[in-house]
């Protein structure tokens, strides 16, 4: 019923698209307090006009509940105000959201239901209105996942609907006939929504998934593939963050490629961008989970290397780096064969910026390349001169 026709709804969403759609559910609390009222009101005038401590203790649960689902809201806002929330902590928010949303449309359809069940005259009216008013809101608000908007007009339909049951067996014909034909109404109202759901699905998927395309192309080398600038920037400051917090290091890595420039004099620069390329998939052969290789322009390369411990771990990676550049290629029918050199600079105890620990790095591959192409070099602080020296 509420699948949404003409996606592909069997493809997992990418990360990014899924914590967007649950962040939609928590964007505004002024629903939340708005219902919060029309629910205290409607209820109390219910229990005025029947008198029943059923409706009474019913609007009270609803208003609890309401009041834990706007605790909840501003719960989601600060975490997510703290640090960005990693992938099992999004679906647990939505499991969050989901439980709150289901038991308020529970909470809702029984007090519609009693209502229903024990009032006469404008009673029914009153409490359907308010069904219907509960229905459409949940169809517009939480329409961006059709679970939980399923599982919650299903409690609140179904609950409301047993309330005229009672009333199927009225002495008065035409008060049957009354009752039954409000609750066919709303059935083939609650039936109706699955086409909403799945159209206001639908294109709020489309306007999110071209927005994580033209994101995920902002943040790519269009040669390579590998992270650009921005990206490298973007997952850094992630990245620092978590270091402060673990006490790990982070090594970067700033490398180029020796003998570059001849292979694109001797056989032009399709040759050495198909190389390139071949590069780009070895660099990202040797990272781990976590870490990110991104190219700066032309044959400069950065590879974060994050979560280490000792410098020494950092002196592995970039050593299996100049193995794994330096290992032949296989261009166009022709044999290549190029180097690098790597330089080295920690955070935080080189800088926690940045720009400053990028030019410490790129110092350290200088005087790498100084000594002897294909080696590595961690950045060092320059030695004060000596007293007296000139």
């Amino acid at each position: 019923m509420f699948r949404a026709r003409g996606s592909q709804p069997r493809q997992p969403l990418p990360d990014d698209v899924y914590a967007e759609l649950v962040d939609i559910l928590y964007r505004s609390m002024a629903p939340l307090i708005n219902m919060g009222v029309v629910v205290t009101c409607v209820g109390a005038l219910l229990y005025t006009m029947t008198e029943d401590l059923a409706v009474a203790a019913l609007t009270a649960a609803s208003i609890v509940v309401t009041v834990a689902r706007v605790a909840l809201n501003s719960a989601y806002k600060r975490r997510r105000a703290a640090t960005p929330l990693t992938f099992p902590e999004v679906k647990r928010w939505e499991l969050r959201f989901t439980i709150s949303s289901v038991v308020a449309a529970s909470a809702l359809g029984a007090l519609i239901g009693r209502a229903i069940a024990v009032g006469d005259g404008a009673v029914p009216l009153l409490a359907s209105g308010l069904m219907f008013g509960y229905a459409a809101g949940a169809v517009i608000r939480l329409s961006v996942r059709p679970v939980t908007v399923g599982l919650s007009l299903l409690a609140v339909v179904g609950l409301s609907l047993l309330g005229f049951v009672p009333n199927f067996d009225h002495s008065e014909a035409h008060y049957r006939f009354a009752y039954m034909s409000m609750a066919l109404l709303i059935l083939v109202f609650a039936l109706g929504t699955g086409e909403m759901v799945n159209h206001l699905y639908r294109t709020t998927l489309e306007q999110l998934m071209t927005k994580s395309m033209l994101s995920h192309l902002a943040r790519r080398d269009p040669l390579t593939g590998l992270a650009n600038r921005l990206s490298l920037r973007e997952r850094f400051d992630q990245d620092i963050l978590q270091a402060r917090e673990s006490g790990d290091l982070i090594a970067l890595h700033f490398l180029d490629l020796d003998r570059f420039k001849a292979v694109n004099d001797n056989f032009g620069h399709p040759t050495g961008d198909a190389l390139l390329k071949m590069v780009a998939g070895r660099l990202s052969n040797v990272l781990r989970e976590g870490d990110t290789a991104a190219r700066l322009g032309g044959d400069e390369f950065v590879i974060l290397q994050i979560n280490i411990n000792e410098p020494s771990e950092a002196a592995v990676l970039a050593r299996r780096i100049v193995r794994e550049i330096s290992a032949p290629y296989r261009v166009e029918g022709r044999e290549l064969q190029i180097g690098a050199s790597v330089g080295i600079a920690l955070a935080p105890q080189d800088g926690v910026d940045l720009d400053h620990l990028a030019a410490r790095a790129d110092e350290a591959l200088y005087q790498a390349k100084t000594t002897k192409r294909g080696t590595i070099g961690f950045w060092a602080p320059p030695r004060p001169l000596a007293q007296g020296a000139a």
